[in-house]
């Protein structure tokens, strides 16, 4: 049996291309937890306002929902969150990035199965 080879990064684009290009076949590629509820965090503080008193529930939310391999429904809330009327371009920007960067790695969060591998 060979031993099971991990690659845990941030999102970074350039280090994912990496991944796909040199150690795809014989790696699991997975997004680092913490940096992506980093992310989650500016994408929230900037919807909301930088209210944390509204951001900090919707963040531990999104938070277990990706702890648990379920992206789809943080990006749900996005998609509605981008419909609201009067956001900020600077808040719709963030929301974007954060929605692409979501959705480019849904195939990378499995902490479940993280965990299983210690």
């Amino acid at each position: 049996m060979l031993p099971q080879v991990v690659w845990l990064r941030d999102g970074a684009r350039g280090v994912w291309r990496r991944y796909e290009e040199r150690v795809a076949a014989s790696a699991m590629g997975i997004l680092d937890l913490y940096h992506a509820v980093q992310y989650v965090w500016r994408g929230a503080a900037a919807w909301l306002d930088g209210r944390t008193t509204q951001a900090r529930p919707w963040v531990c939310w999104a938070r277990h929902r990706l702890r648990h391999c379920q992206p789809d429904g943080v990006l749900a809330d996005l998609v509605e969150a981008l419909e609201v009327e009067g956001l900020p371009d600077t808040a719709r920007d963030t929301l974007i990035a954060l929605y692409a960067y979501l959705d480019r790695h849904r195939d990378h969060i499995d902490d479940a199965q993280d965990k299983d591998l210690g």
